[in-house]
């Protein structure tokens, strides 16, 4: 009797000391989650208060874009619009939920400040033209209007009928907090938000689409697609169909895939593993180069290599008239195993002449270089901007002050500094 007597009084020590520890446990994870949920609704409302503050910046540069007249002032709004615009879109992106759904607001944002830093240098002379100062009007409505609904929503939140979203993951009506959430009264006005008209200017954004140059048939893109790996059209397999003019068309022959356009092949790869390296980097590049003259390109220079261990990587840009065309590239990676092609790109490839002429001489130019600068080297290059202009130019090439290379290119036309790249 005694001894069922010690056991019951052991097994209830044990158990209250169970329950206490599991008590303490919960309690300090509680503590722990109310501190996380602390957190994390402060940084919530500092992302959205540096929305507002950021995109009630990017309002009032463009207004006094509308009011600049002398270049420097128009290079200068322009830049803090730009500011302004990243700084939105970056505190956007930290609110707690999927900013992809905002996509009109974001493109707004990439866009107008896209516009406003290709603005700073083109401004920066002579100021802005009357087309340039009607575009920079729409935007700077479009952004009070997103503007007044962001103020709008601070005075809600601050007011209790909005509440910030959370990536807390609850279960189903257990701690919702009442009132409409701050990402469902955006994605209302993203709904209703009216974008503004289509820029057409020289960066990222304004680039225009240019159509295509070829008109394959179908029959005929499946011949060069055979073609191109040197087999027979019945080898190939369709496996997908894209939509639009180009009409682009996807391939499989064994473990290689192909995109075919109307204009040719766009890309090849491979999906197989390469598992050790035979050849040398001097044996690769001699193989890309045969494939590339039985492709039909030519006058083509390497202008990079990158050794990934078993396959090696090589950039091709194209040639005119002697003149190095440096964003219009070939993409070309070769198998060491065995030297076959294991992915090919000719996405950033142009076909077409570039159109562009050298008024300056290489002495005229190098006027535009800093006096400082020991450059040693020189020749003829083109550049394409993001908005898809070409330009004459001249590379000049020299020591930088960290034992790296520099390369300042200049206008050939009108003697200005076209792009700085440091290696």
């Amino acid at each position: 009797m005694k001894d069922r007597t010690r056991y019951v009084r052991i097994v209830r020590i044990y158990a209250i000391a169970a329950a206490l520890a599991l008590a303490l446990y919960a309690y300090t994870e509680s503590v722990y989650l109310t501190r996380w949920r602390q957190t994390a609704a402060y940084t919530s409302s500092l992302a959205f208060e540096e929305t507002v503050r950021a995109v009630d910046s990017l309002s009032r540069s463009l207004e006094k874009s509308l009011y600049a007249a002398d270049g420097a002032m128009c290079a200068r709004v322009c830049s803090e619009a730009y500011a302004a615009s990243c700084a939105a879109g970056s505190a956007m992106a930290a609110l707690p939920f999927s900013t992809q759904e905002l996509e009109n607001l974001s493109a707004f944002l990439n866009r107008t400040g896209d516009y406003a830093r290709t603005l700073c240098g083109e401004s920066a002379e002579a100021g802005l033209r009357p087309e340039q100062r009607e575009a920079l009007g729409e935007l700077s409505m479009r952004a009070d209007e997103f503007v007044e609904v962001l103020l709008a929503l601070r005075e809600d939140l601050n007011g209790g009928h909005v509440h910030l979203d959370s990536r807390e993951k609850r279960l189903r009506n257990v701690g919702a907090e009442p009132g409409e959430s701050l990402a469902a009264r955006l994605l209302d006005y993203e709904a209703s938000f009216a974008a503004p008209a289509e820029l057409h200017y020289d960066g990222l954004y304004g680039k225009e689409e240019r159509p295509g140059t070829g008109y394959l048939t179908e029959e005929e893109m499946r011949e060069a697609a055979a073609a191109f790996l040197g087999v027979s059209g019945e080898e190939l397999e369709p496996v997908y169909s894209y939509e639009g003019l180009e009409g682009r068309r996807c391939f499989r022959c064994g473990d290689s895939f192909l995109c075919v356009s109307r204009s040719g092949v766009d890309s090849l790869s491979q999906t197989r593993l390469v598992s050790e390296a035979v050849l040398s980097a001097e044996e690769a590049q001699a193989e890309a180069e045969t494939f590339l003259r039985r492709a039909g390109y030519t006058e083509l220079n390497l202008v990079g290599q990158r050794d990934g261990g078993t396959v090696l990587s090589l950039d091709y840009a194209r040639t005119e008239d002697g003149a190095l065309w440096l964003d219009n590239l070939l993409r070309v990676a070769v198998a060491l195993d065995d030297g076959s092609i294991y992915s090919f790109n000719a996405d950033a490839w142009q076909p077409g002449e570039s159109g562009v002429r050298w008024t300056l001489s290489e002495e005229e130019a190098a006027a535009a270089l800093p006096d400082d600068f020991a450059w040693d080297a020189a020749r003829r290059v083109i550049l394409t901007s993001e908005g898809g202009r070409n330009s004459a130019c001249y590379e000049f090439s020299g020591p930088g002050r960290d034992d790296g290379r520099v390369r300042l290119y200049v206008n050939a036309v009108d003697g200005k500094q076209e792009r700085i790249t440091i290696d």
